[in-house]
């Protein structure tokens, strides 16, 4: 009988979060031996947010980049995944933990997409702050007493929504992980609040890296529905606002990457955000 395909060196631990009030998964992936030697210990932990989405393909990337050149330091991966494997729960538990505020026209695009809510009312969005203490408080400690990483550097990636996510930490909270890569950051939502909050910054410093990505093709008119995001120009705007601060501990970088796309910019996006936090 067929068996599923299981990646090698991962684990599945179980979560409850007392912050945002619900299970998640954390998909643990270890660093895997190169061609000769015993398992390096990770130098980086990197934190995943949407793991249902992209925890392969991180995992095999940072692998093959340390195995085979060295271009990555050994780097245990560790994904948030929601429970269940319905794509459209997945879609709304996202939204709420993801958007640092609820607006009443994202609301009323999610009823007109049909599909039934699954949260209660004035719980569906802006709940970025829980899922962000939930990170912090909960999943970090488990992750380093588990795992003994608790001196190693972290990076959250986040793409879209994750990616909106990971500049407003940035923003609010920056020393929550030592380093951020945001893959098209959705900076159009709530009217640009991310901008807002930019602009309303007094402290002197920044202690963290950034990398911020988008695709050039995120603005193509061909696409339907993407263009009116500004995905290209808002990621360009918000590194040039950042930097316009000289904060001193800030590294910051941004990327348009030629040819890809809302989707396709993902793994482009984490593996150069990788190579730039990690040198």
């Amino acid at each position: 009988m067929a068996q599923p395909v299981a990646l090698a060196r991962t684990e599945d631990h179980l979560i409850h979060s007392a912050h945002v009030g619900a299970d998640f998964h954390l998909w643990i992936a270890h660093p895997i031996p190169g061609w000769s030697g015993p398992s390096p210990q990770p130098t980086r932990v990197l934190y995943l947010v949407d793991a249902d989405m992209c925890f392969g393909a991180a995992v095999d990337m940072t692998r093959l980049m340390h195995q085979l050149y060295g271009e990555l330091p050994p780097i245990m991966v560790v994904g948030i995944a929601y429970c269940g494997d319905d794509p459209a729960v997945h879609s709304q538990l996202r939204n709420r933990d993801l958007t640092p505020t609820s607006t009443a026209e994202y609301e009323a695009t999610m009823e007109q997409m049909g599909a039934p809510p699954i949260l209660p009312a004035g719980r569906r969005l802006g709940r970025a702050a829980d899922f962000l203490a939930f990170l912090r408080d909960e999943a970090r400690p488990y992750v380093e007493k588990t795992f003994g990483v608790g001196g190693v550097d972290s990076i959250l990636f986040g793409s879209s929504l994750g990616g909106l996510f990971a500049v407003w930490t940035v923003l609010t909270a920056p020393d929550s992980f030592a380093n951020y890569i945001a893959a098209s950051p959705a900076l159009w939502w709530d009217e640009e609040i991310a901008f807002g909050l930019e602009r309303a910054m007094t402290r002197a410093d920044t202690p963290a890296g950034l990398f911020l990505a988008a695709g050039d093709q995120e603005e193509n008119p061909n696409i339907p529905m993407l263009a009116r995001f500004k995905l290209v120009s808002n990621t360009t705007r918000m590194h040039h606002a950042l930097a316009a601060r000289h904060h001193p501990s800030l590294r910051l970088w941004s990327e348009i990457i030629a040819g890809e796309t809302h989707t396709s910019v993902i793994p482009a996006a984490l593996t150069r955000g990788l190579r730039r936090l990690t040198r």
